[in-house]
């Protein structure tokens, strides 16, 4: 039983990882209306400049954090203003292949960088556990779910009761609207991004600690489980993000833990895609996605 608890508080933190990404996709999306493949570039990058700040320039690790996300948040809102904004009124294939080409730009920034090895964030949790009630869970994974909790509830506080969070959720219901209304839907379009860029960088720090790995060029793949957590939670629910992120997470710690021996070592790597499938099959709109209804 104790094994049983540390695996799922393990997915706990791994989920809550897909999380955040999930829900700077589903923001990103609400605002724009554009799946932002870029937030796979903004985890990679969030977890090398804090490397960069922290390791190499010998700042702070908790200001090099800070200092990395800032600059992921920046960085996605330069991108929705410069290229996503201009083909918005175009095919919503346009946009999407330009947030791809965001994401091969980004791996191959930090690739010239970086190189491809593996490197040693000096994370300041390392690998030290702490046991509670007999149950032992990483430090790491501990201040995973302490700060992506954290990190949720404030968007959700700032999303429901403040004047810019009305206003995003405005031209999240209906762009032209609220543009109608006086709304200033290029920033607020910006800002979304700039949000979602924030939360993808945060998530690829957290995932380039000692514990998750170290930082290596994979962490940008998170972004592609996450999108399997926004079908299975709702593509336009940030809740149903979150709590899709946490499902994916659970299955995949559990699976790789207890799957049976005859079903390949990699059963963990394709379980969120099933899950998915899964899901599309009977619920096409996700746990908690909102059905399009359209009148003939």
């Amino acid at each position: 039983m104790t094994d049983v608890v540390q695996t799922g508080l393990s997915g706990l933190a791994l989920g809550s990882l897909y999380g955040l990404i999930a829900l700077g996709f589903v923001i990103a999306y609400k605002a724009t209306r554009v799946i932002n493949l870029t937030q796979g570039g903004a985890a990679l990058l969030g977890a090398y400049l804090t490397y960069w700040l922290h390791v190499q320039a010998g700042l702070n690790y908790v200001l090099a954090v800070l200092l990395a996300v800032a600059l992921c948040a920046g960085l996605s809102a330069v991108i929705e203003r410069w290229l996503i904004e201009p083909v918005l009124d175009r095919d919503m294939h346009a946009s999407l292949m330009v947030t791809m080409g965001g994401l091969i730009v980004f791996q191959a920034i930090v690739a010239g960088l970086w190189g491809s090895d593996q490197l040693n964030p000096d994370d300041p949790w390392k690998l030290d556990k702490v046991t509670l009630g007999g149950v032992s869970i990483t430090t790491r994974d501990l201040w995973v779910i302490i700060l992506a909790a954290v990190a949720v509830i404030l968007f959700f506080l700032f999303f429901r009761f403040t004047l810019v969070g009305t206003a995003m959720r405005a031209t999240a219901f209906h762009r032209v609207a609220a543009s109608a209304q006086g709304i200033d839907s290029k920033r607020i379009g910006m800002l979304a991004w700039a949000i979602a860029g924030g939360l993808g960088g945060l998530a690829g720090i957290l995932l380039g600690t000692t514990v998750g790995g170290g930082l290596q060029p994979g962490i940008a793949n998170a972004a592609l489980v996450a999108l399997s957590a926004i079908i299975v939670g709702g593509l336009d629910s940030p809740g149903g993000a979150v709590l899709g992120g946490i499902i994916i997470g659970l299955a995949q710690q559990y699976a790789a833990s207890y799957a049976p021996a005859f079903l390949g070592q990699d059963v963990s790597t394709v379980l969120p895609y099933v899950v998915m499938v899964a899901i599309l099959v009977f619920l096409p709109t996700g746990l908690r996605g909102t059905a399009e209804i359209r009148r003939i």
